[in-house]
């Protein structure tokens, strides 16, 4: 007959065996030490929850009908702590109520004495291996913790750093958008401070000298002047409006970004519709705007000057890419993400090479001189902000499609959404 070492090697783990009998304690705590285990015994429920406590053992056979505390009591004092431990019940009942009574207060296994030894060892051996796995997973649990965490603050960090990195693209982006006019704004003013000092010096001769002294001005310059001066004043002006418009897309661009804003649920519906009359009436004598919306009302949540603004860029955006000709189709609807509108031209499109680069700060492919690039900008960043995201898509008949998706809006609300 195989001996129960033979059949069942096993490392040294340690086993509590509570039971009120204390020949049957002792021939358990024995026979699982004569096959490795580090095994002790308590007589009574109050001594074996000590023993646990201290040792902290792998396996626990606890009997079920003790003097003072039983086990199913023993049971219930357990399940109020922290414990990855097994736990087989010696019962000498084999009625299923007792049975699944200790599996619900907390029993891993059963055994009916009288036990068969081998039957008994099996039943260590599976608890142990079963408490070993626990242990295995809380252990790679712990693991995938630290690296969720190690993750999340890795994630974080590269937020940071994306967000430092657009910062640093839109700062020089600014920089020479409003360094061009500033520029010939510091040149004008420079030419216009000598125009005056030569101005005030003939002005003090004309007074000193009388009417007669006029002759000894140089006249040709004095034209030269006065051909100039209003260009200049104009240029300048230019310049100075075209900084103070930079500065206002900023304003906006901001106000997607962070800050406090009200918001209340709104009918896209009902947006794109009051848009698009606005529109119309300065389209293009060849351009045709199509307006396929749905008959029910598509509520998003959000801000209605923001959405405004977003899709009118959009819109205006298509107008342009259109020309003296073309047709723009405004659709509506909903999707599994949510609500969307699609505005769709049909221009010159949009070529692979330059879709990373169409939303980015002072991107244009249009006149430098009358588009600063920051349209598509500030639309990704106002739809952005409220949770949704514009794609670019090709229709198969050509031109450009850019897909506004939303969140849709569910029941009445009204907030104040603080953003920063």
């Amino acid at each position: 007959m195989t001996s129960p070492e033979a059949a069942y090697p096993l490392q040294a783990s340690r086993v509590v065996v509570i039971d009120d009998s204390r020949s049957i304690q002792g021939f358990v705590v024995n026979l699982l030490r004569e096959v490795g285990y580090d095994a002790e015994g308590a007589l009574d429920g109050i001594s074996g929850l000590g023993l646990i406590e201290s040792s902290e053992p792998d396996v626990i056979l606890l009997d079920v009908e003790m003097p003072g505390m039983n086990g199913l009591q023993v049971l219930d004092r357990l399940a109020c702590t922290q414990h990855l431990f097994a736990i087989i019940i010696c019962t000498t009942h084999s009625e299923k109520d007792v049975i699944v009574d200790a599996f619900a207060r907390g029993a891993d296994d059963y055994i009916v004495k009288p036990f068969d030894d081998n039957e008994l060892i099996a039943r260590v051996a599976a608890a142990e291996r079963s408490v070993a796995l626990k242990r295995s997973l809380l252990n790679a649990r712990r693991r995938a913790d630290a690296s969720l965490a190690e993750l999340r603050e890795t994630q974080a960090r590269l937020i940071e750093e994306k967000k430092l990195h657009a910062v640093s693209r839109l700062a020089a982006g600014v920089a020479h958008e409003i360094n061009n006019p500033l520029g010939y704004i510091q040149s004008n003013l420079n030419m216009l401070g000598r125009y005056a000092e030569f101005l005030l010096t003939c002005v003090a001769a004309c007074q000193k000298k009388g009417a007669e002294g006029i002759t000894g001005i140089d006249g040709k310059k004095l034209e030269n002047i006065k051909q100039d001066f209003h260009p200049l004043l104009h240029e300048t002006q230019q310049g100075v409006d075209r900084i103070a418009s930079i500065v206002a897309c900023f304003k906006r661009l901001e106000q997607g970004a962070g800050g406090t804003r009200e918001v209340q649920k709104e009918d896209l519906n009902s947006i794109v519709r009051a848009l698009l009359g606005i529109i119309a009436p300065t389209m293009p004598q060849g351009g045709i705007l199509v307006q396929e919306l749905t008959p029910e009302p598509l509520p998003v949540l959000g801000t209605l000057g923001m959405l405004n603004m977003a899709l009118e860029n959009l819109v205006k955006n298509a107008v342009e890419a259109i020309g003296s000709s073309g047709t723009i189709t405004v659709s509506t609807g909903r999707d599994q993400t949510g609500v969307y509108c699609a505005i769709c031209d049909t221009g010159p499109g949009i070529s692979e090479d330059i879709r990373p680069l169409v939303f980015e700060p002072f991107f244009t492919t249009k006149s430098e001189s009358r588009h600063f690039g920051l349209g598509l900008t500030i639309a990704e960043s106002f739809i952005g902000a409220h949770g949704g995201a514009i794609e670019i898509e090709t229709p198969s008949d050509g031109g450009a499609c850019l897909k506004v998706s939303l969140p849709a809006a569910n029941g009445h609300a009204r907030a104040s959404v603080n953003e920063r």
